[in-house]
């Protein structure tokens, strides 16, 4: 089994939390991507700033939905003004997995048009 602490993504992403570099570095000089408590002190401090964003952009708290999309894609979610239908198929379909997983609830797939 792989040590997800010392996974790096196809993109170059670090962390157990798949955190691109640029941005990781904009939340802490420390380059210990492999140390857990480092790993998940910056990865808040990046959600939390998301959390805000979202709700200052959009007056709503986040659904899970909403939260899985800001992690992976939040400039794209930002030029498509939060409209889940906009966004690529691909995204949407694994952000609604996301949303069902987290709220233990089949959710309805919604037509993007």
């Amino acid at each position: 089994l792989k040590n997800p602490d010392k996974a790096r993504g196809s993109s170059g992403e670090v962390s157990r939390f798949q955190i691109m570099p640029g941005v990781w570095r904009a939340y802490s000089r420390s380059r210990s991507y492999t140390n857990p408590q480092v790993a998940w002190d910056v990865a808040h401090r990046i959600l939390n700033d998301r959390y805000a964003w979202f709700v200052n952009s959009t007056g709503r708290q986040p659904t899970p939905f909403d939260l899985y999309v800001m992690w992976n894609k939040p400039g794209l979610y930002s030029r498509v003004a939060f409209n889940r239908k906009r966004l690529p198929r691909q995204l949407f379909d694994v952000a609604l997995r996301f949303e069902t997983l987290v709220t233990g609830e089949k959710v309805l797939q919604l037509s993007r048009r």
